[in-house]
């Protein structure tokens, strides 16, 4: 069966109800769904598919296996869990302050993500824009990828598994550091060159720190393939843009009196320079074009 939930309606569950969405069964609209949990024991669950405009559990475990699309995720009480064996979609930003929230398949943020507690199972996978840690604990199992774009962290650990495959910590700047950090176990960690100056592994830096378990790498240049799947869009190492034989010229013109202005009519010395890239081999042609200085000058490539 089919709930629709029209816009600035509200499909509310309360006093310890339950809402069970079963395969083949739909929960839809622009309006909000809201679970309020507060108090009881047991799990809300769906098996089938959720698309609504906000998605907010309070004081209430969910348990995914199905399909939810959202533009706006919020759930924030201690003690109950979000468990995730389908597909989360959130176009927005997506808080799980103070609840614990386990996937073990695949879920994508457009925004914000913000956790407390955060672990990934094998395999699983997490993408956001921007990744919120503060206090956090993040626990990633084998082959499990945790990727960001911008990355805000303070006081927080993120451990990799202990044996078996490696994880992925993957972001690409900084948006915010501050508290002592550290990574753990078999973990790939990858980020760009301006973040990495940032960090000194195996010493406390920037307040960054990484054990010698953890393996570090140039954003998108990780030495290892983790294949796409129902789970996971994958991650694998870009191929660098391939070098094309080229020819380009540039024409140097030069005022004699530097630093002085001169007569600032740049004919004193003219040299063009020509460059031609073949089999990863440059070669320079230069051509004298003006020497309209009477004063002698003498010219040098370095």
């Amino acid at each position: 069966g089919t709930i629709n939930i029209p816009s600035k309606s509200s499909l509310s569950v309360a006093n310890g109800g339950k809402i069970y969405v079963m395969s083949g069964g739909t929960i839809s609209g622009s309006g909000t769904l809201y679970f309020d949990g507060s108090g009881s024991t047991g799990y809300d669950y769906n098996a089938g598919t959720i698309n609504i405009s906000t998605f907010n559990v309070h004081g209430s475990s969910f348990y995914n296996v199905g399909s939810i699309t959202t533009s706006a995720y919020q759930n924030q009480t201690s003690g109950y869990p979000f468990i995730n064996w389908g597909k989360l979609i959130v176009n927005g930003d997506m808080d799980t302050y103070n609840c614990s929230f386990y996937n073990g398949c695949y879920v994508k943020c457009a925004g914000t993500l913000t956790v407390t507690d955060l672990r990934i199972g094998n395999s699983a996978y997490i993408y956001s824009n921007t990744l919120s840690l503060n206090n956090s604990q993040v626990v990633l199992n084998n082959d499990g990828i945790l990727d960001t774009y911008y990355l805000s962290i303070g006081s927080s650990k993120i451990y990799g598994p202990t044996s078996g495959d490696d994880a992925v910590f993957q972001f690409a700047y900084f948006s915010n550091l501050w508290g002592t950090n550290y990574l753990y176990n078999n973990l790939d960690f990858c980020t760009t060159r301006t973040s990495w100056n940032m960090i000194n592994f195996n010493y406390f830096w920037g307040n960054f720190y990484a054990n010698s378990a953890v393996e570090s790498y140039l954003w998108s240049q990780i030495n290892k393939t983790y294949d796409s799947s129902d789970c996971s869009d994958g991650i694998s190492k870009d191929n660098p843009t391939p070098v094309t034989d080229t020819t380009l010229g540039y024409t140097f013109c030069y005022e004699d009196n530097y630093p002085a202005p001169g007569d600032y009519d740049f004919n004193d010395v003219a040299i063009s320079v020509f460059t031609s890239t073949n089999n990863n081999k440059m070669t320079l042609k230069v051509t004298l074009d003006a020497v309209g200085a009477a004063k002698q000058s003498a010219g040098a490539i370095r």
